[in-house]
């Protein structure tokens, strides 16, 4: 994985394309990541925020919105979204 999350570009790579991921660990629940999607891919489920891998479009504004840092890059199967 590269060193930071600025630095990942939505690429695809041996079949795996970036996606955000939100550790439901570190999530404090403020919601502040859902007005930075502009696709709409981050949702509430079971009192933490969540992100639809398949709606995603790793733009990575969400990341710096986030004032837990509980959003991280991923690298997901491009044929499971």
């Amino acid at each position: 994985m590269p060193n930071s999350k600025s630095s990942i570009l939505d690429s695809q790579t041996d079949g795996m394309v970036w996606r955000a991921y939100i550790s439901q660990e570190d999530c404090i629940s403020c919601g502040a990541c859902v007005s930075h999607c502009p696709n709409g891919a981050i949702y509430l489920w079971n009192d933490k925020y969540s992100v639809d891998t398949g709606t995603c479009h790793f733009v990575q504004s969400c990341f710096s919105s986030c004032p837990a840092d509980a959003i991280y890059p991923i690298q997901v199967p491009w044929n499971s979204i």
